[in-house]
C-alpha cells in the first residue's frame, strides 16, 4: 500500500481501498485488513455486474478480466456505465507466444518458493514434491490465463456500444518491465463524474 500513501501525500486527500469477491475469503480479507486502516473489506458476496449502490468509487481490477467471458466482461463494462461509476482494469499476463513460453518455467519456481511462503502450510509438501499437483495446477491456471487474456481490439468491441457524450473509454498497452510483452488496460469514466473521489473500490473478482 506504499503506492496510497504516495498519492495521499502528493494529493493531500484520503484514499481507501475495499476489496470484493463474489466467494470473498474472510481469513485473507482479515489478514489484508487487520494493519492498514486505508483497507476494508466486503464480506458479503459481490457481484462485479451488480456492484451496492453503498460502495462508490472507482471500480478496478488487477488481472483479473479475463476470468470472464467475453458476454459478462461486457456486462461489466456496462454496468459502470450504467450506474455512472469510474472503472479501470489492468491484465498483466498476455495472449503472446513468449508469455506461454515463460509459463514452462512456473513448476521450477513453485517448486523453490513453496518453502518460503508464508502463511505455510505443511499440507503443501506433498501436493509440491511428492505427488506434484501444486506445481501442474499453478502451469495449467497461468496457461488458460494467457490463452483467454482479451487483446485491445477485443475490450476496444466491447466498449464500443458504450461509449456517448458523457462516458469515454481509453484503452491501452500496459507497460511491464523486464516482460517482453505487453499488459492491456481499460479505463472508462463518466466525463462529469458524479462518483466519491475520497474512495478506490478493489473489485477482486
Amino acid at each position: 500500500m506504499r503506492a496510497l500513501a504516495i498519492i495521499e501525500e502528493q494529493e493531500g486527500r484520503h484514499i481507501s481501498v475495499t476489496l470484493t469477491d463474489l466467494y470473498p475469503n474472510r481469513n485473507a480479507f482479515e489478514r489484508l485488513t487487520r494493519d492498514d486502516p486505508s483497507i476494508s473489506a466486503e464480506l458479503e458476496s459481490t457481484d462485479a455486474t451488480r456492484i451496492p449502490d453503498r460502495l462508490r468509487g472507482l471500480r478496478t481490477i488487477f488481472n483479473g478480466l479475463h476470468h470472464f467471458r467475453p458476454a459478462k466482461a461486457k456486462e461489466i463494462l456496462s454496468t459502470a456505465v450504467e450506474d455512472r461509476a469510474s472503472i479501470a482494469i489492468f491484465e498483466v499476463v498476455a495472449r503472446h507466444p513468449l508469455a506461454l513460453l515463460g509459463m514452462l518455467f512456473v513448476p521450477l519456481g513453485t517448486l523453490l518458493i513453496v518453502p518460503f511462503l508464508r502463511p505455510f502450510r505443511w499440507g503443501w509438501i506433498p501436493l509440491t514434491y511428492l505427488v506434484p499437483i501444486i506445481p501442474f495446477f499453478i502451469f495449467w491456471d497461468g496457461s488458460v490465463s494467457c490463452l483467454r487474456c482479451y487483446s485491445q481490439n477485443e475490450l476496444r468491441s466491447m466498449t464500443e456500444g458504450l461509449t456517448s457524450a458523457d462516458y469515454e473509454w481509453d484503452i491501452g498497452a500496459l507497460d511491464l518491465p523486464g516482460a517482453p510483452f505487453e499488459g492491456v488496460y481499460v479505463i472508462g469514466s463518466p466525463t462529469r463524474s458524479s462518483s466519491s473521489r475520497d474512495q478506490t473500490l478493489v473489485d477482486s473478482c
